[in-house]
């Protein structure tokens, strides 16, 4: 017998065994059940799927707090203003053409404006353009 231990018995309760003043009890069932489970089953491939099932739950825990901190997506407008833009840059290049001197069917006077305002509709075309293509 090992030093501490003073006396082993097994009686119907279980295992009684008394080390240091302290009795301790224990039921023979469920010591057989452990170790009839323990010899049994595949503790490598337990251990395997149990680091398995914890990485799924920490992947999936932080998929959804990447998920919670991201907000709602608005609507898009932004092809609305383009096309805006164009039917604007249209409408000065038409006046533009028709207040040309060779064409002259509106007064010559808003012949520049109506470039310089046609120009500025091209430009912000283009600037409206670049940012939708980069998804700004």
């Amino acid at each position: 017998m090992k030093a501490g231990v003073e006396a082993r018995s097994n009686t119907a309760a279980g295992y009684n065994l008394s080390s240091g003043g302290i009795r301790l009890n224990f039921n023979s069932t469920l010591l057989d059940t452990y170790r009839t489970l323990l010899q049994t089953t595949d503790l490598q491939r337990a251990y395997q799927e149990l680091i398995r099932m914890f990485r799924y739950l920490r992947s999936e825990m932080e998929r959804q707090l990447e998920w919670s901190c991201i907000p709602e997506e608005t609507e898009n407008r932004k092809p609305l203003y383009i096309l805006l833009i164009v039917l604007v840059f249209c409408i000065f290049c038409i006046l533009c053409v028709l207040s040309h001197p060779a064409v002259a069917q509106l007064p010559q006077s808003l012949y520049f404006p109506c470039l310089g305002a046609a120009f500025a509709a091209l430009c912000s075309a283009v600037w409206f353009g670049n940012r939708q293509g980069r998804g700004e």
